[in-house]
C-alpha cells in the first residue's frame, strides 16, 4: 500500500529536518513537516478500517509539497542565517500592575459579554449546547448570526491582548524566572473567550503559543547555540499528551455529544485528512471550475472585499464535502493542499508552498535577529501567529486564511499598539550605575 510509502519517504524527510534544525525545532520547515508526518502516521494506522487505498497522485502531492516545503526553507535559512546571534542576557521591560489589572478586566468582561450574547443568539438548555448550535449554524448552514459590532472588536482586542500577554508572560518565566500570575489570568480569559464560538482550535493555539514563546525565549537567551534539551521535549510532550487525551472531553464540553470510542475520535480528527483529499484526487479533475480563481485559498479575502466587487459575503463559501467510510465519519477536512489544488492544480500548489515557505521563513530569521531585552518585538508575535497556522497544516489551510484575513491586520496593529503603551523599561544595573 502507498501509504507506508508515503510514510516511510516523508519520515526520511523529518529527520533531515530535525538533523538541520536541531538547534530550532520550531524552525517553520520543522513544523510543517512534523505537522503532516503526524497526520500521515495515524492515517496508516487506521489505512485498514477506513479502506484507505492512497492513490499515485495523492503520493505524488505530499511528497511534492512537503518536500518544497522543506528545500525552500532550507535554502531562504542558508541565505538567511549566515551568522551567529548574540546571546540576549536580561529582560529590560516591565508591564505595571495597574495596566495588567485593566486588561484582565477587559478580557474577563469580553469572556462574559460572549456568553451572555451567545445565549441570546441561540438560546438552549445549556451554554455547551448553545456554542454547538451556533457553530452549526455558521459552520455548516450558513447562517449569518452575528454578535454586535462592538462585542467583535471587544473580542478581536482580547485575542490579540491574550497573544502579547503570552510572549510577555513566556519572557517573564524564561529570564526572570517568575510566575507571573496576573499576565496568566489575561491569557486564560483570552482563550476561554476564543472557545465561546465553538471552535476547539483556538484553546489549542494558546497552548502551543505559549510553548512557542516559552522556546523561542529561551534560545535568545542562550544565543541559539544549544540543541533539543530534555526539560523542553518532557514539558512538550506532557502538553501534546493532555491535549490528545483531553480533546473528545473538549468536544463534548462544547456540546458536540461524540459518539467514537477515544482512539477513533482522535484518529478521525487527524488522519482524515489524508483520507479524503485521496478521495478528491481519485473523483474530480483539478483545478475546479470556479466564479474567481483562489476562493478556496483566499476564502477570507473574499468574503472581505468582495462587496468591492457587488459580491456578498455569502457567496463564497468553503466546498468541503463530508466523507464516511466502513461507518467512520470522516468529517471534510482535507489538510492545507486541498484548497490549492482546487483552485490552482499541481502546479499552482507548487507555487502557493514554495511562498508559503518563504513567508514563513523569513519572518523566522527576522523574529530571531530582532527580538529585543528592551520591547515587545512585534515580529515575534507575527511569527508565533504563523506557527500556529503552520502547526494545523495537516487540518486545513490555515496558513492563507489567517494571513489573508483582515483580522491579521488588526491584529498586527493592535499589537504595536499595546507595544507602545503597556510595557515600562527598566533601568539596567549598568544603567544605575552611571
Amino acid at each position: 500500500m502507498l501509504i507506508y510509502e508515503l510514510f516511510f519517504v516523508v519520515s526520511i524527510i523529518l529527520v533531515a529536518s530535525l538533523i538541520v534544525f536541531m538547534k530550532d525545532i520550531f524552525n517553520p520547515v520543522f513544523i510543517f513537516v512534523a505537522s503532516l508526518w503526524f497526520g500521515i502516521l495515524w492515517a496508516m494506522l487506521f489505512s485498514r478500517k477506513w479502506d484507505l487505498c492512497l492513490s499515485g497522485l495523492t503520493f505524488t502531492v505530499f511528497v511534492l509539497g512537503i518536500g518544497t516545503f522543506f528545500v525552500v526553507g532550507i535554502i531562504i535559512k542558508l541565505l538567511g542565517e549566515r551568522r551567529q546571534l548574540e546571546s540576549v542576557r536580561q529582560f529590560s521591560i516591565s508591564v505595571k500592575g495597574w495596566k495588567i489589572d485593566l486588561a484582565i478586566i477587559f478580557t474577563f468582561m469580553t469572556l462574559i459579554l460572549s456568553i451572555m450574547t451567545i445565549k441570546q443568539l441561540v438560546p438552549a438548555t445549556s451554554l455547551g449546547d448553545s456554542i454547538y448550535m451556533y457553530r452549526v449554524k455558521t459552520t455548516f448552514w450558513n447562517m449569518l448570526v452575528p454578535f454586535p459590532s462592538y462585542l467583535n472588536y471587544m473580542r478581536m482586542l482580547t485575542y490579540a491582548l491574550g497573544f502579547w500577554f503570552t510572549y510577555y508572560f513566556a519572557a517573564i518565566l524564561v529570564f526572570r524566572q517568575r510566575l507571573d500570575v496576573r499576565s496568566l489570568l489575561v491569557v486564560v480569559f483570552s482563550a476561554l473567550s476564543s472557545i465561546i464560538t465553538g471552535s476547539r482550535n483556538n484553546f489549542i493555539i494558546f497552548l502551543m503559543l505559549f510553548m512557542f514563546f516559552l522556546y523561542f525565549c529561551s534560545q535568545c537567551k542562550n544565543g541559539w547555540v544549544k540543541g533539543i534539551r530534555l526539560k523542553p521535549v518532557i514539558f512538550g510532550v506532557v502538553i501534546a499528551v493532555f491535549l490528545l487525551v483531553s480533546f473528545q472531553n473538549l468536544a463534548d464540553l462544547l456540546g458536540r455529544n461524540t459518539t467514537s470510542s477515544p482512539l477513533d475520535y482522535l484518529a478521525e480528527y487527524v488522519g482524515a485528512e489524508v483520507y479524503n483529499l485521496n478521495i478528491f484526487l481519485s473523483q474530480h479533475k483539478i483545478p475546479m471550475v470556479d466564479s474567481y480563481a483562489g476562493t478556496q485559498t483566499f476564502i477570507n479575502f473574499f468574503k472581505t472585499f468582495g462587496r468591492y466587487w457587488g459580491a456578498s459575503s455569502n457567496e463564497y463559501l468553503l466546498n468541503l464535502p463530508f466523507n464516511t467510510s466502513n461507518g467512520y465519519n470522516l468529517g471534510n477536512v482535507y489538510t492545507t493542499f486541498y484548497p490549492y489544488l482546487y483552485d490552482f492544480g499541481i502546479s499552482g500548489m507548487f507555487l502557493l508552498v514554495t511562498l508559503m515557505a518563504t513567508i514563513s521563513e523569513v519572518t523566522h530569521i527576522l523574529a530571531k535577529k530582532l527580538f529585543s531585552s528592551s520591547k515587545i518585538s512585534v515580529i515575534v508575535l507575527i511569527d508565533g501567529y504563523m506557527f500556529t497556522a503552520l502547526a494545523f497544516s495537516f487540518f486545513s489551510n490555515k496558513f492563507y486564511e489567517q494571513i489573508s484575513a483582515l483580522n491579521f491586520l488588526e491584529y498586527i496593529a493592535a499589537w504595536i499598539i499595546l507595544s507602545v503603551l503597556l510595557p515600562t523599561k527598566e533601568k539596567t544595573r549598568m544603567e544605575e550605575i552611571v
